[in-house]
Parts: C-alpha cells; sequence; structure tokens
C-alpha cells in the first residue's frame, strides 16, 4: 500500500495573468456599487499600489476603511509556490509583479465574495461589519489595535482584582 503524496501547499491565485489595474477595477466597481465612497490608492517609494482606502456611511457617519496588500509575505509564497511546481521564478522583477497580480488577486475575489454575502444575507450582515478589521483610527487598523493590544503584558491584579489605574 502506497501512501498518498501531499499536496504542495499553493497560495491561491499565484498564476494570476490578471492586472492590478483590473483587479483594482474590478473592486472599485463593487464597493461603488455597495455605497463606498472616496477610495483612494496608496502607493509606496516605486509607486506600486500597496493599499486601498474607502468610506461607508454608517447611521449618517462617514468610517474610512483600509485594504493593505502586504507584498512580502505573499512575494515568498508565490516563490514556494512556483518552486513546488519545478517552475522557480528567478528574476526578482517578475516575483515582484507576481505576488502584487496575486495579492490584488486574492483581495478581488476576497472583496467580491464578502459583497455576495451581504448581498445574499437579506440583512444578516452588513457591510461595515464585514469590513470591520479594517476600520481606520488614528492611522490604524481595528485588527491592528486588536494585536497590539495582545502585545501588551496582562494588567496586574490585587486580591483577584484588575487596577483600574494600572490598566490606562
Amino acid at each position: 500500500m502506497t501512501t498518498p503524496k501531499k499536496a504542495a501547499l499553493r497560495i491561491k491565485n499565484y498564476t494570476s495573468e490578471i492586472s492590478v489595474e483590473e483587479s483594482l477595477g474590478l473592486i472599485r466597481s463593487s464597493l461603488s456599487q455597495h455605497q463606498a465612497r472616496r477610495i483612494i490608492y496608496e502607493n509606496d517609494e516605486s509607486g506600486a499600489i500597496v493599499a486601498l482606502s474607502f468610506e461607508i456611511a454608517v447611521a449618517g457617519h462617514r468610517f474610512t476603511f483600509r485594504l493593505p496588500a502586504r507584498f512580502a509575505g505573499v512575494r515568498e509564497q508565490v516563490a514556494r509556490a512556483w518552486e513546488s511546481r519545478g517552475r522557480a521564478i528567478r528574476d526578482d522583477a517578475l516575483l515582484d509583479e507576481q505576488a502584487q497580480r496575486t495579492a490584488w488577486a486574492n483581495l478581488k475575489d476576497w472583496v467580491l465574495a464578502q459583497m455576495a454575502l451581504i448581498d445574499s444575507s437579506n440583512g444578516l450582515v452588513s457591510t461595515e461589519e464585514v469590513f470591520f478589521p479594517y476600520l481606520l483610527d488614528n492611522g490604524h487598523t481595528a485588527f491592528e489595535a486588536f494585536k497590539e493590544q495582545l502585545a501588551l503584558p496582562a494588567p496586574k491584579t490585587h486580591n483577584g482584582r484588575i487596577s483600574v489605574e494600572e490598566v490606562r
């Protein structure tokens, strides 16, 4: 009896040929159809688009959300995926391009899936609920603030009670 080979883990869309601009256009279109306003692209020093921000009005208040692309981790996964197929990408510029296409294709797929959930849920989930981890406050997303809080040491307790002064 032979043991089945374990399939190599590969990042979704690692072979994507969809341009970054096309993925961004589809994301923008979907967000616009769901009442997003002020859709803004954020570029790095080289001109690559590294994040997309947008506003949504909730109960008369405008909230900004930011979707980062985070290419560094995607780049490593794309490189491993191609290597697992025996077709490593040796050119750094080509690998960077593929990582950007992959990251934005995955974000496009995620945004479109979230919008389909919102549309099909009959009010069970809302746009702001789905995008909450990406809500911006003082330059950081809600998730980044949550992650930062997790890195804090646990508050000191006195007789099983947390000191309010120490938590601040």
